[in-house]
């Protein structure tokens, strides 16, 4: 069964759509710069969602760049413009300190800046500048209208549960 079994995956194209909608939405905001540092919201917007314990952060650029910075090696598919990396683990050993490690990447903003106020840590809201604008509201409301790549996600998780559900009913018989 698990011979031909894939995930879905987002699609790069409507990644690149969702970013423009995001900056389409900046400019209600009066914002300039965007920075999001949840994974599924960096997914949202470039397809890769790093290991559950590990760090990444998405930035759209005043220049229209779509920036990932991505733990220790470029993923193999994404929809950024570019991908800067930093080292998630030393000697084998995870680093804590992942957001920062990230911030250091990031150059200080000079523009008003959207961040997710909820999951931005101190470290990103340095590097955000003065200029700081809740991004939240607004990727709520565009995360509501799903795209297709989303759906089939969607559909996957809940064949996944009812398999689940299946073989527990078998288990318990």
């Amino acid at each position: 069964i698990w011979k031909n079994w894939k995930m879905p995956e987002l699609s790069i194209e409507l990644c690149r759509a969702r970013q423009s909608r995001l900056r389409d939405a900046l400019q209600n905001l009066n914002a300039e710069r965007a920075i999001l540092t949840s994974p599924e919201n960096v997914q949202w917007l470039t397809g890769f969602r790093p290991h559950h314990w590990m760090s990444a952060t998405v930035c759209l650029e005043p220049n229209g760049e779509c920036v990932l910075i991505a733990p220790n090696e470029e993923p193999e598919k994404h929809a950024a413009d570019r991908v800067i990396t930093f080292e998630a683990q030393w000697l084998c050993t995870l680093r804590q300190d992942q957001m920062a490690a990230i911030a250091e990447q990031l150059p200080e903003s000079t523009v008003p800046t959207a961040i997710e106020f909820s999951n931005t840590g101190p470290h990103i809201r340095h590097k955000a500048g003065e200029q700081i604008v809740n991004l939240e509201p607004a990727i709520l409301k565009l995360r509501r209208n799903k795209d297709e790549d989303e759906l089939a996600l969607m559909r996957k998780a809940i064949d996944c549960t009812d398999a689940m559900y299946r073989k527990a009913r078998e288990i318990i018989e």
